[in-house]
């Protein structure tokens, strides 16, 4: 068969290949705009990644292995090699490739596919053409524990704000009428986000977000922050900060936003971007105050919003959003034009600002009646 037939042959094959394939025909500086436009132009993140099917839980996966590097700069991504490593359909494998294009994570490849941008172009000469190693993931099935942790992480993150709760695995397990291992892996999640941590005594507690606990795990923030922006700007890819800086600008520009895309504007910078700190000791000091960003999470959900409208008032309206994201887009801005130290100070004074607007916040939490106390939690 002529090269030509053969080439003809894949096309029809991967008949859903369009917008992927126009852009790989188009030159590096098209490639890098169209990546950037389509990021700004996204949807929410709920509906861009389809979280909970097969196509989120690929993103996710594929995302993961990205940023812990065993997805390599320069290395390729094949909508045929994701299909068979993961054992899925091509339609979710394609989709969940096009999501991860849209957030700068992989760019459409010379050729076919996509691959792992580089810094500024650069591609590490070890990954350069070579197609990614892709672990076999099961991403047709979540755990059971991830349908429950969603309600019991949503209870915690609004009675922190009033009380530290002590949370037990047989108390859960009885109310939800499941087993204690799936119990456990509920727990493990929570703990790795910072809600929960052990006491003295080994019990699991939730404890109280009050003004002195802001204050010093905002300190944590700002004394380790700065370091790990530094670290990330030199392994972060560009087109993922570009991705991030155009969400931004694109939310800053909204009349009103919910609790979910605040916390994403908060995750993006101060998670996910510093999350390409290659010192990993950083990180982990870290996760223990993203337990900051998670009652701003649920504040659309209408089971919060049944507690009372003064609590969207003290977490929405008087989170000063369009300082923080003038401030976030800041910082972006230094990044991209290579003046990594001076995006570190302004970090450092972010943070600073954080602690004045979460006492403003705690002002109006202070007038406001405690959400229904749910029967699998006790005070600790």
């Amino acid at each position: 068969m002529s090269q030509s037939s053969l080439e003809q042959s894949e096309t029809q094959k991967t008949g859903g290949r369009t917008s992927a394939d126009g852009a790989q025909r188009s030159s590096s500086a098209e490639i890098r705009e169209a990546s950037k436009e389509g990021a700004r132009n996204a949807s929410s993140a709920t509906d861009r990644h389809q979280a909970g099917t097969t196509q989120g839980r690929t993103y996710d996966a594929l995302r993961a292995m990205i940023q812990e590097g065993k997805i390599k700069p320069g290395e390729k991504l094949l909508e045929s090699d994701l299909a068979r490593a993961f054992e899925i359909g091509r339609s979710p494998a394609r989709l969940a490739l096009a999501a991860l294009c849209d957030d700068g994570l992989i760019v459409p490849n010379d050729g076919r596919g996509y691959r792992v941008p580089g810094l500024e172009g650069q591609d590490s000469p070890e990954g350069l053409g070579r197609a990614a190693h892709l672990e076999k993931v099961d991403v047709t099935a979540p755990p059971q524990w991830q349908s429950l942790y969603e309600e019991i992480e949503r209870e915690l993150a609004m009675q922190i704000l009033y009380a530290s709760i002590r949370v037990t695995e047989e108390g859960i397990a009885a109310h939800f009428d499941i087993s204690r291992t799936v119990v456990r892996g509920v727990m493990a999640r929570l703990h790795s986000s910072g809600l929960l941590s052990k006491n003295s005594g080994g019990h699991w507690v939730a404890n109280q977000v009050t003004p002195d606990r802001i204050k010093h795990l905002l300190e944590i923030r700002r004394l380790l922050e700065p370091t790990a922006l530094l670290g990330a700007v030199a392994c972060a890819p560009e087109p993922l900060v570009r991705a991030i800086r155009g969400r931004l600008a694109d939310w800053s520009t909204s009349n009103r936003l919910s609790g979910a895309e605040l916390y994403d504007a908060e995750k993006d910078l101060h998670i996910d971007f510093l999350s390409h700190c290659p010192n990993t000791e950083i990180g982990l000091a870290l996760a223990r105050t993203h337990v900051l960003f998670e009652p701003t999470r649920w504040l659309s959900n209408s089971a919060v919003e049944n507690s009372g409208k003064l609590l969207q008032e003290a977490l929405i309206e008087h989170l000063h959003v369009e300082d923080a994201f003038g401030e976030h887009l800041e910082i972006l801005d230094m990044v991209l034009q290579g003046r990594a130290e001076l995006a570190a100070k302004k970090l450092e004074q972010h943070i600073l600002e954080a602690e004045r607007r979460w006492a403003e916040r705690f002002e109006i939490v202070k007038k406001m009646k405690q959400p229904d106390f749910p029967a699998y939690f006790t005070l600790a």
